[in-house]
């Protein structure tokens, strides 16, 4: 047979779990222009059943690479390769969340902070029937078998912040399944992995499976709208939303098939579709732009220039915010999720992290200004870009705390500016009026580009494109590449004219995915220039079809129907094309093979970095020699951070001594550049090269430069008190304050009589014993929860928490390197009256008494303790007393943290005051005379009646 030039479209229907063909399981094939199929030569030992609906049944039994022949209507002919496999795994795992009630049924949306059930256990690899509430019974003894030698599944989870925990895992061997009782704190999407490595059964192994688990805020009511009462457009495209914090809530917008004010949207990934029809919109309007706050209310900007604000999928309200004459075209927010603000402890006022994530922007298209707004359109902020052109596209990068334009400068060029809301400044990223290309170092003016695109990555690559041009950033916009859309030919998009790239995707793995206007899909990664095109994608004339990732980072088609369930999706067989490439490639078309054997990374996937510490992880990549290949770290904030490399090859095993591999080897260290300047920042790490070949998923890491959640300081106490316990020592409920050595900070007045503090050893801690005659040098340890970093050489103050005046600084200004004066707590206090006193001194307003040189009194006390400085308490008032102390540390560089530590003293040995002291001398002394009285008395007395008996 011969084949011509004219294309005809395919795709597969049914692709299995793990999106391969294997041998002796069957597959759907689909095609509008086919009328005949058939094996493309005697080789194949592939039976092939017609259907209906324009479909056939193909399975082979033997493994290879099959070629198949498509006859369409005309006669012409073209064939298609599919690449067949031998499955390696026979079982998986199937995991289905449950809730009890009259029944159990399957539920996928659950809610965060209760506890809900699952299912788990192993069914068979070529069974995609997940829907099963039970076990099979051959399924029941796989299970209880495996439960009799002591195996059970492993929950684990690729990023340890997005994770849900598992209060409970049991076995029943009379329903022959795990239950697992699980809770969730947060909602999202939560992606984890079910293995045990050490499970084979019949010879034959467990695959590690994939999943995921839907959690939203609460439960919204089922709303099914009659989508028919709507006007409905021909001709438009459909269109995704979602709020990259929750990516299981998913907006999709039709108006071809569902209308100009309506909409679908799921809550769990597609499993359950809900439609909406927003009749309380004008008849005559349409919604042109959604954005997504969270699983239960949206932004919607319409034609007529208005924005409504949709709660809980049914309360509609319009924002009035705008100017009456100004028209708004488009709403944006975030590009993708600022790591989850729990996880950071805003400590400093003045370097505290933005919430991104609440950064909306508007603006009309072509127009040389913007807004944008904090607090969801209550108040709104104006840029004017009037010098630099007209906006063509805005993304918002959380991380960076920028807003990307795309402009149309005045010399007709596209533009890239980078925008800080912070400190209202605009920076130039790369202008396209005179650019030189990397492929033939012409020069090119480029004036056709409309979007702007974020990597899901997370990270600084940024994506621009427009008509058939596609560009590469890794940088924000600072520098670009090109890259290039090769078709199955081998010929590139750019000679195409009348074709443009409508959609571009990116995926958490790090892979991009482009459809044009002739609806043909292209495939690749930043790791190399190319995109190639995947055989089986969407009918040509089909305008209701998307491409979308999935949190797995499978490709799909998404594409919209005028009846229920109004949405159809489509996995893409990504690694049958790649392979198929592979064997037919050539100079410019992927590798034949994947020359990386292994790429390991010890990276974590977060990190908190305070200030002066240091992160330390590696990252190799064995591979054949003769490769130039390396590893690639993409960092995003990377201004703020220090890194040093150091690079090793390392030596190959004695059965490679031939040199046929290379292993190269990358150490990494990681510190923050700034002492007083926090943020977020993200490395991703890949193989340098050849990633598409070999699907390598990148590893990521998120840096915090930012307080340790459980950063804290604890008091050292002597080794003798260090078994004190509040349990095992003595003291009273309440300590006593005596008078004129107490002090109303507030009211800045002297206590006039005793007074009775509550003491809360829970807070405090046991009172630990100090010398009153010994000077007090008090020493603290910082830790992570109960871990020992390090001792503490930071400069600190300490106050007594009740008002305490009965001790004083052995140190002087005198004796300090002071140019001026230093500051005290009580002026320290009556700058910041606060109920805590303990507050009033921090990081943020301490002021070194070096900064300036002002007259000031040496004989001051100097209240700033360090373990430099050796200064020190005395104790005052000549009582025992009970004391209650907040020591906070007060250098600005030496944390991101505010560190403070409580401790209670008790002191005691106190010798008396002077009035007793002189009464107990006196008092000795007129006892002395007294008995000297008494003494001769007596002695008189004994004398007198010896001379009496005498005579």
């Amino acid at each position: 047979m011969t084949e011509t030039n004219e294309d005809i479209r395919y795709y597969y229907q049914s692709l299995n779990y793990e999106n391969r063909f294997y041998s002796d399981e069957s597959f759907n094939f689909y095609s509008d222009d086919v009328v005949l199929l058939q094996n493309g030569n005697s080789d194949n030992q592939c039976k092939i059943e017609k259907k209906e609906d324009n479909s056939w049944s193909i399975q082979c039994n033997d493994v290879g690479f099959h070629n198949f022949f498509m006859t369409n209507k005309n006669g012409n002919t073209k064939s298609f390769d599919v690449n067949i496999e031998k499955r390696k795994y026979c079982y998986r795992w199937n995991f289905i969340t449950t809730f009890s009630g009259s029944k159990i049924e399957p539920i996928d949306i659950i809610i965060p902070n209760e506890e809900f059930t699952a299912r788990l256990w192993v069914v068979s690899g070529s069974d995609n029937n997940s829907s099963n509430i039970v076990p099979t019974n051959f399924e029941k003894d796989i299970n209880v078998g495996l439960y009799m030698n002591g195996l059970k599944p492993i929950i684990s989870f690729d990023d340890e912040e997005n994770k849900f925990d598992v209060t409970d895992m049991s076995f029943s061997k009379n329903d022959g399944y795990w239950s697992v009782r699980l809770i969730t704190k947060n909602p999202g999407q939560f992606v984890f992995n079910i293995h045990n490595n050490n499970i084979n059964l019949f010879n034959c192994t467990i695959e590690k499976t994939k999943t995921s688990l839907s959690v939203i805020n609460k439960i919204l009511s089922t709303r099914i709208d009659n989508l028919n009462d709507d006007i409905k457009i021909p001709g438009n495209a459909i269109d995704i939303y979602h709020n990259p914090c929750y990516k299981n809530f998913i907006i999709i917008k039709s108006d071809n098939n569902y209308g100009a004010r309506s909409f679908v949207y799921t809550l769990d990934n597609f499993r359950t579709i809900n439609s909406i029809f927003l009749s309380q919109i004008e008849e005559k309007d349409i919604i042109i732009d959604i954005i997504p706050i969270n699983p239960e209310s949206l932004f919607i900007l319409t034609s007529l220039n208005k924005i409504y604000k949709l709660s809980n999928m049914q309360t509609i309200e319009e924002i009035n915010i705008f100017p009456s004459d100004q028209i708004i075209t488009n709403i944006k927010s975030t590009s993708f999720c600022t790591p989850t603000i729990d996880y950071i402890k805003i400590t400093k006022d003045c370097n505290s992290i933005e919430n991104y994530n609440n950064y909306y922007v508007a603006y009309l298209y072509k127009d040389n200004q913007f807004y944008f707004t904090t607090d969801s359109f209550k108040s709104l902020n104006l840029t004017s870009i009037e010098q630099y052109g007209n906006i063509i596209d805005i993304v918002i990068h959380p991380l960076n705390n920028t807003f990307i334009l795309l402009m149309l400068n005045r010399n007709d060029a596209n533009i890239i500016l980078i925008y800080d809301p912070a400190q209202d400044k605009i920076n130039e990223g790369y202008n396209f009026e005179m650019g030189i290309s990397q492929k033939n170092g012409e020069i090119y003016h480029i004036n056709t580009l409309t979007k702007l695109l974020i990597s899901e990555l997370g990270s600084n690559e940024l994506f621009i494109y427009g008509k058939n041009e596609l560009f590469y950033s890794p940088n924000s916009g600072e520098y670009v590449y090109e890259m290039e859309l090769i078709d199955k030919d081998n010929n590139s998009l750019l000679e195409n004219d009348n074709e443009k790239i409508i959609n571009v995707r990116t995926s958490k793995s790090g892979n991009v995915a482009v459809q044009t206007s002739s609806n043909r899909i292209f495939y690749g990664n930043t790791n190399r220039s190319e995109l190639y095109e995947i055989s089986s994608g969407i009918s040509k004339d089909d305008i209701s079809s998307t491409i979308w990732f999935n949190e797995f980072g499978d490709l799909y088609v998404i594409t919209s129907n005028s009846n229920e369930p109004y949405i159809s999706k489509r996995k893409l067989p990504i690694h049958n094309e790649l392979a198929i490439k592979r064997v037919k490639g050539s100079n410019k078309v992927i590798a034949t093979e994947c020359p990386i054997y292994e790429f390991d990374s010890n990276v974590n996937s977060k990190y908190f970095i305070d200030v002066g510490e240091t992160i330390n992880f590696s990252s190799s990549v064995t591979m054949k020699s003769g490769f130039s290949n390396g590893i690639s770290f993409t960092y995003s904030n990377i201004d703020l951070l220090n890194i040093t490399y150091n690079d090793e090859e390392i030596t190959p095993e004695k059965e490679f001594i031939d040199n046929s591999i290379k292993t190269l080897k990358r150490d990494v260290q990681i510190t923050n550049k700034y002492k007083t300047k926090n943020g977020i920042s993200t490395v991703v790490i890949t193989p340098h090269s050849n990633q598409i070949e070999c699907e390598i998923p990148p590893k990521k890491s998120t840096l915090y430069l930012e307080c340790p959640p459980n950063r804290n300081i604890r008091y050292n106490v002597a080794e003798k008190y260090q078994s004190l316990t509040c349990d095992n020592t003595k003291y009273p409920n309440s300590f006593k304050y005596f008078k004129k050595y107490w002090k109303n900070w507030q009211k800045n007045e002297i206590g006039k009589k005793e007074k009775y503090e509550y003491f809360n050893c829970s807070i405090y801690g046991p009172p630990i014993p100090v010398y009153y005659s010994s000077e007090f040098i008090p020493t603290f340890s910082l830790y992570d929860g109960d871990t020992y970093i390090k001792d503490v050489d930071a400069e600190f103050v300490l106050i007594e928490d009740k008002g305490s005046i009965a001790y004083s600084y052995t140190k002087k200004l005198k004796n300090t390197n002071c140019t001026s004066k230093a500051q005290t707590w009580e002026e320290m206090i009556m700058k910041n009256p606060l109920d805590d006193i303990s507050n009033a001194w921090t990081p943020e307003n301490y002021v070194p008494c070096t900064n300036n040189n002002t007259k000031f009194n040496e004989n001051d006390e100097y209240q700033i303790i360090s373990t430099e400085n050796k200064n020190s308490l005395s104790w005052k008032g000549q009582n025992n007393m009970y004391l209650m102390f907040t020591a906070t540390v007060i250098d600005p560089e030496y944390s991101y943290c505010t560190l403070k530590a409580k401790f209670a003293l008790y002191v005691y040995g106190a010798s008396m005051k002077v009035y007793l002291q002189l009464l107990l001398v006196f008092g000795v002394i007129a006892l002395i005379i007294l008995l000297f009285f008494i003494g001769f008395f007596i002695y008189k007395r004994y004398y007198h009646n010896k001379k009496e008996k005498v005579a």
